[in-house]
């Protein structure tokens, strides 16, 4: 991760915990500290398949397996240390 994105992040985190959003800031201040940009890359596309998982596992079945199926993938790709720290 570039320093100038990562400082932009930091700033973000920072603007997010002041604004009283600190649940927020305190995801993007763990990935900060702990991912590295591949990690970080899984934890955010794991995030995409939680957000989409909810839109569609009422009215899509079938995206809703390929979604699950996704995500299993980034589990793995994570490790199970990683899969199973609180979720990002």
């Amino acid at each position: 991760m570039s320093e100038a994105v990562r400082e932009h992040a930091r700033k973000l985190a920072q603007d997010l915990e002041n604004a009283g959003h600190t649940e927020h800031a305190e995801k993007l201040h763990h990935v900060l500290s702990t991912h590295t940009v591949e990690d970080t890359f899984l934890w955010a596309l794991r995030g995409v398949c939680d957000t989409l998982l909810t839109f569609v596992e009422a009215i899509d079945p079938v995206s809703e397996m390929s979604l699950e199926g996704l995500r299993t993938k980034v589990d793995a790709a994570l490790g199970p240390a990683e899969s199973d720290e609180k979720k990002i």
